[in-house]
């Protein structure tokens, strides 16, 4: 999983020195970027979390079922926003509606904000009684990446509005807010993974085994991917990739 985030990373600042050096964007490798890679893998560590936290329920106590379900709910959510872009979708309309500047540029914050104090004060009589180092992983997993989502997201939103999306800081910042949310999902797996007693197969290898799996998923990904950038033009792919899919898809 390690090598997985720092890959992913690793590409996010190939991606960021080809952008702010040479003004040549690569948004497939890009962070801050949507439905391409880094995106792809971050929903793919939500719907981990979402399944591990179900494999959790099967075997609790009657007391921590519930905790473990809303877990699973609430993960599964969290994936289909990552790739449906449901959170990004709200912040013109909020916005608007409030004038948010500033800090409260990506004005999406202020709802999730009160929905992830809704969660706390729930999951808080759960938490209590889970064993320590379980409990302790998760909070630590959640401040992490909530710290990335909510806390960056705010200084980026300042970032944003003071010197534009363009700028070298700006880019850091994002860098820092998506490497928060990844370690923050990566902690929160291996907690529920150590509680679980299982152990997550090795991905490639996974792949490799289940090729027609594998090909479905990535031909999906692919296709709602080119068909979302080519509709709002944000030249994720060169034209030799983006030409047979739009036309498959009319």
């Amino acid at each position: 999983m390690i090598k997985i985030i720092l890959a992913v990373l690793a590409l996010n600042l190939i991606a960021l020195v080809s952008k702010t050096t040479l003004g040549l964007p690569i948004h497939i490798f890009d962070m801050d970027w949507e439905k391409n890679i880094p995106t792809l893998i971050e929903t793919l560590l939500f719907l981990a979390v979402a399944m591990e936290a179900w494999r959790a329920r099967k075997t609790a106590s009657a007391a921590l079922k519930r905790g473990w379900g809303i877990i699973t709910g609430v993960f599964l959510f969290l994936a289909l926003d990552e790739w449906l872009m449901i959170h990004d979708s709200l912040t013109e309309g909020i916005r608007t509606t409030l004038n948010t500047t500033g800090i409260l540029y990506f004005a999406w914050v202020i709802p999730y904000a009160g929905l992830v104090l809704i969660f706390g004060l729930i999951m808080l009589k759960f938490l209590l009684k889970l064993p320590q180092i379980t409990r302790l992983q998760l909070i630590a997993s959640g401040i992490i990446f909530v710290g990335g989502a909510l806390g960056f997201e705010l200084i980026n939103g300042l970032l944003k509005g003071a010197i534009g999306a363009d700028s070298v800081l700006y880019a850091l910042g994002t860098t820092t807010e998506e490497l928060m949310e990844f370690t923050g999902l990566a902690l929160a797996l291996t907690a529920i993974m150590r509680h679980t007693g299982f152990i997550l197969p090795n991905i490639v290898s996974t792949a490799i085994s289940r090729p027609r799996t594998t090909i479905a998923i990535l031909s999906l990904f692919l296709i709602d991917s080119v068909y979302t950038a080519s509709i709002n033009d944000w030249n994720l792919y060169p034209d030799w990739i983006e030409a047979p899919i739009k036309h498959l898809i009319k």
